[in-house]
């Protein structure tokens, strides 16, 4: 009786562990509003809008060489730089991010989208959270610890809204792996570029499980149905031909697929009727890696009147 009461006590106490080390979720409603950022000494954009928007979208891998190692800091300010010098090269005025740190023991505790930010000279961001716990006991050999990591925005024109939409999580994960797990989310953010406005969705699917990921497709596309602007993109990695498929279908007239030429991984890109993309192409950021760039002109602005000709045609 002794040894059973024995287990049943270290029992609890390991579920105990687990589920506090699983724990210390910023967010755990399935749909919220997030926070926009200022950094005060950024100069503020140009209040006119440009007739061309250079929007870079890239997986940041958490500036590591993959997500369960770790690196020195030396090689970690490295990843993070070349990664900066060619955002800047490549003249963007919007960068899309997945896969970066915020506040995780592996990366010495470095918030990557202020360090972008601030090294850019961009004042305003937007962060969704997709992978948080106290204490990650994995791998074996030299555990993670504290994670805190997700997607984020970043720009030198003002971002308007910032929502974060959560997907199904994969139905064949083990019992509490969910709690050490990053989880499939789409965020929306709005980036006011003078007296246009365009709608930002970043969605981040399973990379595994084909089920699951036709699952997480279709609700991507009743959220995007719901929310979809006319100057609107759709942007997000692990874009198979299936994926892409069901999101033409669901889309349908509301966002219209992009050709992206070859050179990188899987994507797929939607943009809606407001705008046109006249270039799509990976160019190299660093560090072995590419980045998706993509170059945007709107079809129309608000208050936009067509010029007539003599005739007032």
């Amino acid at each position: 009786m002794a040894l059973v009461l024995v287990t049943l006590a270290a029992a609890l106490l390991l579920l105990a562990a687990l589920l506090w080390a699983g724990g210390g979720k910023t967010v755990s409603e399935r749909c919220s509003a997030g926070i926009i950022e200022a950094i005060p000494e950024a100069p503020e954009a140009p209040a006119t809008t440009p007739e061309t928007l250079v929007v870079l979208f890239a997986r940041l891998a958490y500036g590591l060489e993959t997500p369960w190692t770790t690196a020195s800091p030396e090689a970690l300010y490295d990843r993070l730089d070349a990664f900066i010098e060619a955002v800047a090269a490549v003249g963007a005025d919007v960068v899309v991010v997945q896969e970066v740190d915020f506040a995780s023991q592996r990366t010495y505790g470095l918030d990557q989208l202020t360090y972008i930010a601030t090294a850019l000279g961009w004042k305003y961001l937007a962060r969704a959270f997709t992978w948080e716990c106290r204490y990650l006991p994995w791998p074996p050999r030299r555990r993670l610890g504290r994670l805190s990591a997700g997607m984020g925005v970043l720009s030198p024109y003002p971002l308007v809204q910032n929502v974060r939409q959560r997907l199904t999580s994969s139905v064949r994960e083990p019992l509490l792996a969910a709690l050490f797990a990053p989880f499939p989310l789409v965020q929306l953010v709005d980036v006011q570029c003078g007296r246009a406005t365009l709608r930002l969705l970043s969605a981040a699917l399973s990379p595994r499980n084909g089920a699951t990921r036709r699952r997480q497709a279709q609700e991507l596309v009743d959220f995007v149905c719901q929310v979809a602007a006319p100057a609107c993109l759709l942007v997000g990695p692990y874009g198979s031909a299936e994926v892409v498929a069901r999101l033409r279908t669901g889309l349908g007239e509301r966002l219209r697929p992009v050709s992206v030429e070859k050179g990188g991984e899987d994507m797929f890109v939607f943009v809606g009727s407001g705008v046109q993309c006249s270039r799509a192409q990976f160019v190299p950021t660093g560090a072995g890696q590419t980045s998706l760039v993509l170059h945007l002109r709107w079809t129309s602005l608000p208050g936009h009147q067509p010029r007539r000709n003599e005739n007032g045609a």
